[in-house]
């Protein structure tokens, strides 16, 4: 049986991922740049740029290896070059390209990182995770607050109103999760020793071991989480 039956009122897990996704000021502002740079490209750019999507999708149809960076550099580079497409548009595509395949294109990494931050919580009956989740975004959280309010969920506002007005953060994850995000939304089964490498590259300091119980810690904590909590709302 569920010992909070009646006082909270949470979405499966999926949905809660949904939220997320919706309210995350990065993958938003990633897809809106993503959407203005294309529909200011005019027709014949939009074209070759189309054209490097289809190549992309040959090259790997017929199996293409892209399991390195390098990899994936060579064979976007043969697209460009056989669509036509000038250094001066690649590098604008690029600029915008690359904050969606990292946030928007990959969430699966963003989400098991948000779940590490917000799952723990809805199992104690803490909202201070939905709280900072909603403080993000009060429009895309609007329903989520309505609920609250509906259950009268006095301790979601108190946490709500200080996450607004400054008192503690509103990130549901710090910098170096948000740096680890990028580097293994891109590659999962990269090494610990050139992940620790990136990382140094961005300014954070940390070692491989570090790096690897951080990383499992974050997988084994979120799976064990969310089973629980879909199966606590279904009893």
């Amino acid at each position: 049986m569920n010992p909070h039956k009646g006082q909270q009122s949470w979405s499966p897990s999926a949905n809660i991922g949904a939220e997320f996704a919706a309210s995350s000021p990065e993958i938003q502002s990633a897809m809106k740049n993503y959407k203005q740079f294309w529909a200011a490209l005019s027709d014949a750019d939009r074209a070759k740029l189309e054209k490097v999507h289809k190549l992309l999708k040959h090259y790997r149809n017929r199996g293409a290896p892209m399991a390195s960076d390098r990899e994936a550099e060579l064979l976007i580079e043969k697209a460009v070059q056989e669509a036509h497409v000038d250094q001066e548009l690649f590098d604008r595509w690029w600029t915008v390209l690359v904050p969606v395949l990292t946030l928007g294109g990959h969430s699966d990494f963003a989400l098991l990182l948000m779940w590490s931050k917000l799952a723990p919580g809805i199992l104690r009956g803490d909202p201070l995770g939905a709280a900072k989740l909603a403080a993000n975004d009060l429009r895309h959280a609007a329903d989520r607050i309505y609920e609250e309010a509906r259950h009268g969920n006095e301790r979601f506002f108190i946490e709500l109103g200080k996450c607004l007005s400054g008192e503690i953060k509103r990130d549901l994850v710090d910098a170096i999760d948000k740096q680890m995000l990028r580097i293994l939304s891109i590659n999962p089964s990269m090494s610990a020793k050139e992940a620790v490498r990136r990382l140094a590259l961005k300014g954070y300091q940390i070692t491989e071991e570090n790096f690897r119980v951080r990383k499992q810690r974050l997988k084994a904590g979120v799976a064990a989480s969310r089973t629980e909590y879909d199966q606590s709302q279904q009893a």
